[in-house]
């Protein structure tokens, strides 16, 4: 998910917005990554578990109706899903590894 810096001036540095994510109650190691890119002026964050995504969303609508995220706009960028995938191979006969 990716955190948009959409408020006046320069975005807050990365360690006040990783500030924010750990009063949420997460930890470094509910994290995959953490990346803070201050030409687009995002925050993106890939949590290792699913759970913590809905966790993430549930407290950051509650923080945002109390001014905590004032001039952040929350974006989803995936979802965990299974997919059904056909390769279609133009050469049947495919030779063994070696």
């Amino acid at each position: 998910m990716r955190l948009k810096w959409v408020g006046e001036g320069l975005p807050p540095e990365t360690r006040v917005v990783m500030d924010k994510v750990l009063e949420m109650g997460f930890t470094a190691e509910d994290l995959n990554c953490f990346v803070h890119n201050s030409v687009f002026r995002d925050y993106s964050k890939s949590f290792i578990r699913p759970q913590e995504l809905d966790k993430f969303w549930s407290i950051f609508k509650q923080m945002e109706l109390v001014g905590s995220f004032k001039g952040f706009e929350a974006v989803t960028m995936s979802r965990p899903s299974v997919v059904k995938v056909n390769i279609i191979l133009e050469n049947e006969s495919i030779p063994p590894s070696a």
